[in-house]
C-alpha cells in the first residue's frame, strides 16, 4: 500500500470515526518540528473541519490548557475590580442627596 494523500484522510477518518480517545492538543503544538508552530487552538479548529463530515458515535475529544499568553512566564493577569450594581450605586448616590440637604 502506498501512502498517498488520499490515504493519508482515509486513515484518519477511520481513526475518528472508531476510535474513543483524547488528544492533548497542547502538546501536539509543543512537540511541532521547526519554527512555524500552529497554536493548540489552531491544531483544534482544523481537526474540527476535518470531523465534520464524519459519521457521528466516536468520542474523539480535544483538551487544552486554559488561555495561553505569549510567555508562561510574563503572562500574569490581574483581576477585574467588580462593578458596583446599578440599584446600589443610585441608593448610595439618593443618601448622598438626603445628606447634603
Amino acid at each position: 500500500m502506498r501512502w498517498t494523500l488520499e490515504n493519508e484522510h482515509v486513515l484518519w477518518r477511520t481513526i475518528f470515526e472508531t476510535q474513543n480517545l483524547t488528544l492533548d492538543l497542547d502538546k501536539i503544538a509543543d512537540a511541532w518540528p521547526g519554527d512555524d508552530k500552529p497554536t493548540a487552538r489552531a491544531i483544534k479548529e482544523h481537526l474540527e473541519k476535518f470531523r465534520r463530515g464524519l459519521k457521528s458515535g466516536n468520542s474523539v475529544t480535544f483538551s487544552m490548557s486554559g488561555k495561553r499568553g505569549a510567555d508562561d512566564d510574563s503572562a500574569v493577569s490581574t483581576p477585574r475590580k467588580k462593578r458596583t450594581p446599578k440599584k446600589v450605586k443610585k441608593e448610595e448616590e439618593d443618601g448622598k442627596d438626603d445628606n447634603e440637604e
